[in-house]
């Protein structure tokens, strides 16, 4: 049976931002995504944050909750070989939208070229691993629905190989754009810290057992309910 400790949690969703040991219990539902200021997220002035496209911005705010929550304030990883496992539904769509309107009001002058850097959506990997010193595996997956499994697996395997003493890993949705809204989907991120030992006062234990999840011996079904189970 593979297992991990888990350390922090940290979230954003239509409720604001939260972390597990805050005061604001965990929520997660359907409404609009807040607008997620600098301040919230860095103490000090941080220019790169307002460059950052919507669904980055969602994904390093709730890394940088969970982060801390884990203990790790200042966002110090301490030289381990830290790893960043996430999934998505619809990634960078929104930005894709926004890059490809551009073009066909303006012509393939008008083409934004700030727009362009986030038009893969690994690109929240890449901002978040250059931000807080991820200097292992960056991994993303897609799913057909917001469930973090495939992720969160990952991450367990990677603990228990170990291939990586600390694994972040999460989900990050802006949900379904423009006519694809339809589907249902809820926008939010939402981010936990893996480790290999105990770090401060984890949480428990996660383990993967035959394609299930356990948390404390118990059964869950995705992150989201694992997320309710800890930010009460």
């Amino acid at each position: 049976m593979r297992e991990a400790f888990v350390s922090g949690v940290g979230w954003v969703s239509s409720a604001g931002l939260g972390t597990g040991r805050g005061s604001t219990p965990f929520s997660w539902g359907d409404g609009p995504l807040p607008s997620i200021k600098r301040s919230q997220v860095f103490s000090e002035p941080h220019p790169r944050f307002g460059r950052l496209d919507r669904y980055s911005r969602l994904g390093v705010a709730a890394i940088a909750m969970a982060l801390r929550d884990a203990g790790l304030e200042g966002f110090d990883l301490g030289g381990e070989r830290a790893s960043l496992i996430a999934s998505t539904v619809h990634g960078c769509l929104h930005t894709d939208i926004a890059f490809l309107d551009g073009m066909r009001e303006r012509g393939i002058g008008g083409a934004s070229p700030q727009l362009f850097a986030y038009t893969l959506s690994n690109s929240l990997l890449g901002e978040a691993a250059i931000e807080f010193g991820f200097t292992g595996e960056t991994c993303l997956f897609n799913e057909a629905h917001l469930t973090g499994k495939a992720a969160l697996k990952a991450a367990i395997r990677r603990i228990e190989e170990h291939e990586s003493r600390i694994v972040t890993t999460g989900i990050c949705d802006l949900g379904a754009p423009g006519l694809l809204a339809s589907d249902g989907g809820c926008g939010g991120a939402l981010f936990f810290v893996l480790t290999l030992a105990p770090n401060g006062t984890p949480y428990g234990r996660i383990a993967a057992q035959a394609g299930n999840l356990l948390f404390e011996g118990e059964p869950v079904k995705d992150m989201i309910e694992l997320a309710g189970r800890l930010g009460r």
